[in-house]
């Protein structure tokens, strides 16, 4: 399913290795991207402070940012991005990202 990015807490998200803040930062998105997410994933605990705390455990999975596999962009079948770090929009393949202010 692919859904775009409606808010994010920052002004990107950060795309990780694996579904934990300890994996490796590979890249991040930003509000307007589109991802490919193919499922949540239970993870390691993320938090963010501000400008709104939140704080969870569930990991979206991303297949492609703006229509480029992950394995194109980063060399890996997927990357991770907290589902508290950015709201989706939209529920058809022109979902998009936007960022919180």
């Amino acid at each position: 399913m692919q859904q775009t990015i409606t808010e994010s807490v920052a002004p990107s998200a950060n795309l990780r290795v694996g579904a934990d803040p300890g994996f490796a930062f590979v890249g991040s998105v930003a509000v307007g991207d589109r991802l490919d997410i193919h499922g949540i994933r239970s993870g390691g605990a993320w938090s963010i402070v501000a400008p709104l705390p939140a704080a969870g455990t569930t990991w979206y999975r991303v297949v492609a940012v703006n229509g480029v596999s992950v394995a194109k962009l980063f060399g890996l079948p997927y990357a991770y991005v907290a589902t508290g770090a950015v709201r989706m929009a939209g529920t058809g393949p022109e979902t998009m990202v936007l960022l919180a202010s």
